[in-house]
């Protein structure tokens, strides 16, 4: 590898000077893909990444892109759908495949205490170990949606390669990864909060419908109607946004229909949204509900209204209706 340089494309973040990516790495999928073609390793000398390796460089398995994930255009699967969004690059190096990954843009330096003062390995796995408690302690204090699933499994991931290290300095390279993910997982949180905003605007009933009237008394601004032809069934929630809730627009004046029902269980499937990292990562979800979101909505809107009238055909046990109505308040885990 010593004369070989790996180079990044100009639409990625820059990693610190003689990185290279280590096993079990992915890249972030907001960085969005490289160029067609791109060489990620080129000769030392070389000046153009872009120019073809030699046969004795590592080579680059096709064209490096995240998996197509299709978009959701009805209520199945959001949670799985979120979590699915992982983007994978696969490198042949040695005859073995690396999964990489390098997060946030710039390295903000290695602890202030630890490493200074370690003498031996297990001295900087110790310190390792605390950084990677704390990290975990910093993600889960966001009371929001972050994917915990992928997030949590690439911070282990740096544990168990700085484990894996027999020198103090391969130690320290990996703790400095939990500094570079801060920045990322900081960005996503204000996307977050810039999503799930109350808006009196949304309060002004502006499609003037008996379904609007109900959703903005029911959430306060949160979220909005839209009549359209967007859902395959009577009405319906996308992840692309997930604040709106669409009404087929042919069935907006069925007399069969109880919209009361209707639109809270719609809305509860905008809060599934909002919290969806945290119902991916919890084990309610899974245990009592076994990710089905459409028995999940029922129990959230039953634990409100004791009256509902599931189409689904949908039974909640005391226990279910608990757990349901926490979800309501962002209590998962």
């Amino acid at each position: 590898m010593a004369d070989y340089t790996f180079t990044t494309p100009p639409n990625w973040p820059t990693p610190p000077a003689g990185w290279t990516p280590p096993e079990g790495w992915t890249p972030d999928a907001a960085w969005g893909p490289a160029p067609e073609g791109w060489q990620f390793w080129v000769p030392a000398a070389a000046e153009s990444p872009a120019q073809s390796a030699p046969t004795a460089a590592p080579a680059l398995l096709g064209p490096p892109a995240p998996p197509a994930v299709a978009k959701k255009k009805s209520k199945v699967g959001p949670i799985i759908a979120i979590v699915a969004g992982v983007a994978v690059l696969g490198l042949v190096i040695a005859g073995g495949v690396y999964v990489w990954n390098f997060l946030g843009t710039t390295p903000a330096g290695l602890p202030e205490e630890g490493f200074e003062s370690a003498s031996t390995v297990e001295e900087a796995h110790a310190t390792l170990q605390q950084e990677h408690d704390e990290m975990i302690d910093y993600m889960e204090s966001f009371d929001h949606g972050l994917d915990f699933v992928a997030h949590r499994d690439s911070i282990d991931q740096v544990l168990e390669d700085g484990l894996a290290a027999s020198t103090i300095s391969d130690v320290e390279v990996q703790t400095a990864t939990y500094e570079w993910m801060r920045e990322p997982m900081d960005e996503e949180y204000a996307a977050w909060q810039a999503t799930w905003v109350v808006d009196d605007a949304n309060l002004a009933n502006d499609t003037g419908t008996i379904q609007e009237e109900i959703l903005d008394r029911i959430s306060g601004g949160l979220a909005k109607v839209s009549v359209d032809s967007h859902c395959d069934s009577t009405a319906c929630v996308d992840g692309d946004d997930p604040t709106v809730v669409h009404v087929i627009e042919k069935n907006m004046n069925s007399k069969t229909l109880i919209w009361e029902d209707v639109m809270r269980h719609e809305y509860a499937h905008v809060i599934q949204f909002k919290y969806a990292g945290r119902l991916a990562y919890g084990t309610e979800y899974e245990e009592l509900f076994g990710s089905n979101e459409e028995l999940h909505a029922d129990c959230m809107s039953e634990a409100l209204k004791p009256d509902f009238e599931t189409a689904y055909g949908s039974k909640c046990s005391t226990e279910m209706l608990e757990s349901a109505r926490n979800v309501w308040d962002g209590i998962i885990f």
